[in-house]
């Protein structure tokens, strides 16, 4: 199935960015691991399409599907700027944002 959206062998172009990242998502719904595991072998825009494909299954099943040897592989830098805990604050600066535009579209 995948070989019918892409022309160009393993990689993707970006006219089948979208179709693509959907098709790794919805054929893979319930193992998001190997949804994440098959986006990142595409090539091409492999790093943005696991992105996707990442958040996708982050929305549907939240983030206890992360295995936990992923978070483990995440290091720190010693400034604090990069790594675990930058993606862990980034998560909830993000979450952070959406409550609070929530609240001023309710209002």
């Amino acid at each position: 199935m995948l070989s019918l959206l892409s022309f160009h062998g393993y990689t993707t172009a970006a006219s089948e960015f979208a179709a693509v990242a959907l098709m790794l998502f919805l054929t893979n719904w319930g193992k998001p691991e190997q949804a994440v595991m098959v986006a990142a072998s595409m090539g091409g825009h492999a790093p943005a399409m696991t992105q996707v494909v990442g958040a996708l299954a982050g929305a549907l099943h939240g983030k206890d599907w992360v295995p936990a040897r992923w978070w483990d592989a995440l290091e720190n830098d010693e400034e604090g700027y990069t790594g675990r805990d930058a993606v862990i604050e980034v998560g909830r600066a993000m979450a952070r944002l959406a409550a609070v535009e929530l609240d001023a579209v309710e209002q």
